[in-house]
Order: structure tokens, then C-alpha cells, then sequence
């Protein structure tokens, strides 16, 4: 029996870290080595490899545990005791502070075990990630990664565990691109290592199909939310908290794609086996209540979704905080309503405490920051600052279509808002070129039923109307209000800014009947 053998397969067992694969491989190096020994002789060796490689590998464990328990008491706990005293921050320290005044020593603390490094970085990353600090997330991921790779393999769990995370914090900070390269090489490694069905292969389906949102490529999205769901519920079960999950971001890909009683129906059925599962005011519970909210806002519920948006808030602030990300977006949404219920002040005020946190605290770039940066425009639209709208419009039409590309949602939705400038500030033939455009990549991109195209296709008809090119208003504002009916309903806000504009340019082609039946 060479050595080298026993050594290459107990190398590759502890690897593996599998009691029934070193077994197996075990034995069968053995029996490639002999011809003498019996079969019952070669299980016992084998079962005892096995055991021993087991027994190592539990101590190396539970060595590596203590360590980075004794790091966290001694580095991160420690932070808690009076200000200067042994690594002491002062007894009102944040968890976020303790965690990054921590930070120096970890590369340090562990220099014969890496692996120990490893995992109390990947920790680390988490916890940085709900608490919103998505920078400080992505920069341990990525050093728990490199470690695991090195001394794991490139395709070992731990590894993989390290790049599905990183993956969701590239997408949160908006770099879009990378996170869709790194989601789609986790997703192909976790495939191959642990099965299409396996839960963290299942997480990282739904976090690409996020992105693929993100980049608002719907149909893809939906694609891969709808094939999540489907295996979350065969492997998971409907009520588990990955298969909730799942179904939440289903819900979310239908409002995206306009598609809102379906919508509605499924944040309604996510929200209350939440509430159950998971309690009032866990994070992915105030999640589901915001985006439920935000359909109701755009069906014309305004007061239901004021209602749900301000508990979510409010829960948000006490849970997470006062400027984590989801506390912010509920601030966003707050002022939304605001501003559908005539309440313009105190939508600028929010808006504008809204911006300012998000540029220290995701950067001005990030595209929850470019929106933010679009709504406080509408905000200076709606008080009569024109001229500030229209240059904040053509500030963040520019980073969003540097960033996102020019038929990203995010900057079709800001186009659409430019074009309003426009016509506001008699500036109608920009108005018109501008509408054109966007209605075209709007219909490309989302659809000829979307809300967001029947939006454009009114500021649209306007521009032909205030144009006197009537015939071409009237065509396009009978199609807009046909498909605003049957999307929206009757007495949808954009449905009767619909009939108006009709009602308009009916009278102007002296057709007063068919003005005035509008008009009643």
C-alpha cells in the first residue's frame, strides 16, 4: 500500500470533511493497494481512518470556535466598558462602532488559523449588512472568500456561503454588474456541489432573479422568482421563512412589471403567513408591509397605503433604526403619499431629510440615492420651483443613465418627470422629442400596459395638443385612456388626467359632444 495514496485520499476527505465519502474513498484506495486483505479487514481500517479524520477535524473546529469567541469577548464586547479602559468605546456604544473598532486586530488575531479568520469575517459581513452598512458587508465577504478559497477550495460551501453574500451586498450598493457575474458563478458552483434543491443553491436563485430586477430585465426576473418559488415550496415547505421570501419577490416582480392584482394578492398572502411565522416586526415582515403599501399607492388606495407605510416606518426606526436603508425607504414612500394626498410641504421635508442621509450613508450614486434625488424634484415641481426641478431632473437623468443605462426603469421614470419640466417651463418641442423617446423604450421595456408607460403616453398626447397637432392627440389619448380603464380602473387619478386631456382636444376639434359626454 503506497503512502501516498492514504495521504492524497486523506487530504482529499479532509477537504471533504465527510465521515460516509472518506469511508468510501477510503476503502477504495485500500482495496486499489492489496490483494491479501479481507473485506471485513478493510472496513474496520476504513471505518477507523474515517473516525480519526472526523475526530481531527471536530477538534480543529471547535480550536477555531474558540478563538473567535475569545476574540468577540475580548475585542468587540470589551468596546461596552468605560471610554480608554481596556479597549473600552464608553457604555453607549453602538453595536456598529464596537464592530468596526474591532476590525484592525482580526487580520492579526489569528495567524496560525486562518480559517478561524474566515468565518468570524464572514460574521462580521453579515452584521454589517443588517445594520445597513453594506461597504463594511462586502469588504469582510470578500476577505472571508479569499481565505476560504485558499485553504478550502474554490468551490467548498464556505466559499460559496462567502460569495453569496458578497453577491447581495454588490447588488445593494448598486454595482450591478458585478453582483450579476458573482450571482451567476455562485449559482453554477452551488448547483454542482450541493444539488438544484438545496437551500443556499435556492437563495442565490432568488438573489440573481433580484438583480436581474434591479437591472429591470422583468422577464427574466420573473423567470427565475417563479422557478424559485416552485422548488422553495417542494423542498421547504409553503410556510418556511426562504419560501415566504421567495413568494415576497415574486409579489414585488409583478408590481414591476404592472401586473398589480396579482400583486396585490400575493404581498397579501406573504404578509399574513409573515406575521405568523416570523412576528409583527421582523425586517422581512416591515419589508412586505412597504411594498404591499406601494401597490396600493399606485391603484389609488392612498390612505390604506399612508396607513401601512407610516406602521412600517415606525417599526423600521425602532427596530433598525433611524437611517438604515429600509427606514429610509419607508421615508421615501411616506412622502409619496404625502404628495398624492396634496400634502407638498411636508413631502419636501422628508424628501429632503431623505436625500441627505443617503448620500452620506450609500453614496451619490447608489440608485435608492439617484431616486430619492428624482422624487425631491417632483417636490420642487409641485411648490412651483421649476427652474430647481428641471435642473435636479437633468442632474440625476444623467447619473442614472451613466449608471443604469438609458432604459433602466429608475431613468425612464426620471425621463418621464423631465418631460413634465418641459412642458411646464414651455419648453414643448424638448417636451416632445423627449416623450417620444421615452414612450418608445417604455414600451420596449415594460410594456404597452404598464403604469409607467400610460403615464408618458398622456404627457405624450399633451405635447401634440399644446402643439395644435390635434389629430395625433386625439389617436393617442383614445388609446391612453382605453388602456388606463382597463389597467387602472375608471377613477384612478392618471385615468381621469387621461379623460381630461381627451375631453381637450375634443373640444378644440369642435367635436363639443363628445367633449362634454367626457366631461360628465
Amino acid at each position: 500500500r503506497p503512502p501516498s495514496a492514504i495521504y492524497k485520499v486523506t487530504k482529499f476527505a479532509r477537504r471533504n470533511r465527510g465521515a460516509v465519502i472518506t469511508a468510501t474513498v477510503v476503502t477504495a484506495a485500500l482495496v486499489a493497494g492489496t490483494g491479501v486483505a479481507t473485506w471485513q479487514a478493510l472496513r474496520a481500517r476504513a471505518a477507523a481512518v474515517a473516525e480519526r479524520i472526523a475526530k481531527e477535524d471536530a477538534q480543529t473546529r471547535a480550536a477555531e470556535t474558540q478563538e473567535v469567541l475569545t476574540f468577540v469577548e475580548k475585542k468587540i464586547f470589551s468596546a461596552a466598558r468605560p471610554k480608554d479602559q481596556e479597549g473600552g468605546l464608553g457604555y453607549d456604544v453602538t453595536l456598529a462602532d464596537a464592530l468596526k473598532s474591532a476590525l484592525p486586530l482580526v487580520g492579526t488575531s489569528f495567524p496560525n488559523q486562518p480559517l478561524a479568520e474566515a468565518r468570524l469575517r464572514m460574521t462580521l459581513g453579515q452584521s454589517f449588512f443588517f445594520l445597513g452598512d453594506f461597504q463594511s458587508g462586502l469588504q469582510q465577504d470578500e476577505a472571508a472568500r479569499t481565505l476560504f478559497a485558499r485553504y478550502r477550495g474554490a468551490d467548498d460551501p464556505d466559499t460559496l456561503t462567502a460569495m453569496h453574500l458578497a453577491g447581495n451586498c454588490y447588488r445593494v450598493l448598486g454595482r450591478l454588474p458585478e453582483a450579476l457575474k458573482l450571482q451567476k458563478e455562485t449559482l453554477a458552483l452551488r448547483q454542482a456541489r450541493l444539488g438544484p434543491n438545496h437551500s443556499d443553491t435556492l437563495a442565490t436563485l432568488d438573489s440573481l432573479a433580484n438583480t436581474y430586477g434591479d437591472l429591470g430585465q422583468y422577464t427574466e426576473e420573473l423567470k427565475l422568482h417563479l422557478e424559485a418559488v416552485e422548488r422553495d415550496k417542494a423542498t421547504l415547505g409553503p410556510q418556511h421563512p426562504e419560501t415566504l421570501k421567495s413568494m415576497h419577490n415574486l409579489a414585488d416582480c409583478y408590481r414591476e412589471l404592472g401586473r398589480l392584482p396579482e400583486a396585490v394578492q400575493l404581498f397579501q398572502e406573504t404578509l399574513a403567513a409573515r406575521r405568523v411565522v416570523l412576528g409583527p416586526d421582523h425586517p422581512d415582515t416591515l419589508r412586505n408591509m412597504s411594498t404591499l403599501g406601494m401597490c396600493y399607492l399606485t391603484l389609488g388606495r392612498t390612505e390604506e397605503s399612508l396607513r401601512l407605510q407610516t406602521d412600517a416606518m415606525n417599526l423600521r426606526k425602532a427596530k433598525l433604526g433611524p437611517d438604515h436603508p429600509d427606514t429610509l425607504s419607508s421615508m421615501t414612500d411616506i412622502a409619496n403619499c404625502y404628495d398624492r394626498l396634496g400634502r407638498r410641504a411636508e413631502a419636501l421635508k422628508l424628501r429632503e431629510e431623505t436625500l441627505a442621509i443617503q448620500r452620506v450613508k450609500l453614496g451619490n450614486d447608489n440608485p435608492m440615492t439617484l431616486r430619492s434625488m428624482s422624487n425631491l424634484a417632483n417636490s420642487y415641481g409641485f411648490l412651483g420651483r421649476l427652474n430647481d426641478a428641471l435642473k435636479l431632473r437633468e442632474e440625476t437623468l444623467a447619473l442614472q443613465s451613466a449608471k443604469l443605462g438609458r432604459d433602466h426603469p429608475d431613468t425612464l421614470l426620471t425621463m418621464g418627470n423631465l418631460i413634465s419640466s418641459y412642458i411646464t417651463l414651455g419648453r414643448t418641442q424638448e417636451a416632445l422629442k423627449l416623450a417620444e423617446e421615452t414612450l418608445a423604450l417604455k414600451k420596449a421595456k415594460l410594456g404597452p400596459d404598464h403604469f409607467d408607460t400610460l403615464g408618458t403616453m398622456n404627457s405624450l398626447a399633451m405635447c401634440y395638443g399644446i402643439l395644435n397637432r390635434l389629430e395625433e392627440s386625439r389617436k393617442i389619448s383614445v388609446e391612453s385612456l382605453a388602456r388606463h380603464k382597463a389597467v387602472l380602473g375608471p377613477d384612478h387619478p392618471e385615468t381621469l388626467l387621461a379623460i381630461t386631456i381627451l375631453a381637450e382636444t375634443e373640444s378644440r376639434l369642435g367635436r363639443l359632444d363628445d367633449a362634454l359626454k367626457l366631461r360628465e
